[in-house]
């Protein structure tokens, strides 16, 4: 905000539009945040509702008093509330910068705590350790929003809201919005798991009945199977066995039976030993 500055005319001219955004911004970020860990929360209300129950709705109660709070104190920060955005002084605001680092802190403090909330309950699963671990290591991916919010808390200290705006607050803007997506992402690593095995069952019934009528057809035809080596053509059971009847024995047989050189064998024979 230099007059002397070549670009000063240029940022005077969007300077309250800039300061109206950021205003907007706040106020989304807040309930974004807000709704995100709600979310959070509801995910362990289904999962964990029994063992920590009364804490979800403690920590449910506390985030949207949060929420609420730091609403009214951001919109009711200047009298007249337009003094946030215009760059005439027409009233006065409080300290802008210190609520900034309350709404961080507590934000930080929250997070960590809805991180740590289900650990003791995961740990005393009937689960091995390596599961234990692995589950604990999804919901613990939180603690990335509560050191984005650290290194935020650090960069409100460069902020010159009055002298250089634009300039010194791109670090904190860009963190803010990659802080909502890394929550987003945390909270639904969770719930790909049953999506993972749905889609790779469904491929696996897909790929096998594809896999049966290409054997089927290669019977009534006669013909080889399309890849050397491919194995699907003759490890199924042949119409003779189908009419005779199948069992272990049978299957055996067409797993050992003499096959082209291109083909997969399996041997019969086997020991058991012990060390």
């Amino acid at each position: 905000m230099d007059p002397k500055s070549p670009e000063y005319p240029k940022l005077l001219a969007n300077t309250e539009y800039i300061m109206k955004i950021t205003f907007s911004f706040t106020l989304v970020y807040l309930w974004a945040l807000a709704t995100l860990k709600l979310s959070q929360l509801c995910f362990y209300w289904r999962a964990f509702s029994v063992q920590l129950n009364k804490w979800i709705y403690l920590v449910g109660a506390i985030v949207v008093a949060w929420a609420f709070i730091f609403t009214f104190i951001f919109i009711f920060l200047c009298d007249p509330v337009e003094q946030q955005w215009t760059l005439q002084r027409i009233g006065h605001c409080m300290d802008q910068i210190l609520v900034l680092k309350c709404i961080i802190m507590t934000n930080v403090i929250t997070d960590l705590f809805i991180v740590i909330l289900p650990i003791w309950t995961i740990w005393n699963l009937q689960m091995r350790k390596t599961e234990k671990f692995a589950v604990i290591a999804c919901f613990a991916l939180g603690l990335g929003c509560c050191i984005i919010g650290i290194v935020r808390f650090w960069q409100i200290f460069v902020i010159d809201l009055i002298g250089n705006l634009t300039g010194t607050s791109l670090t904190t803007f860009m963190l803010c919005t990659v802080e909502l997506m890394l929550a987003g992402l945390c909270i639904s690593i969770p719930m790909l798991r049953p999506f993972y095995l749905r889609w790779r069952e469904k491929y696996k019934s897909s790929q096998l009945s594809n896999t049966k009528e290409q054997t089927s057809q290669n019977a009534k035809s006669g013909s080889a199977p399309n890849k050397p080596g491919h194995y699907t053509a003759w490890i199924e059971l042949n119409d003779e066995d189908q009419e005779t009847g199948s069992n272990d024995d049978g299957s055996e047989r067409q797993l050992t039976k003499e096959h082209p050189n291109s083909a997969i064998h399996v041997s019969k024979d086997w020991a058991v030993t012990q060390e």
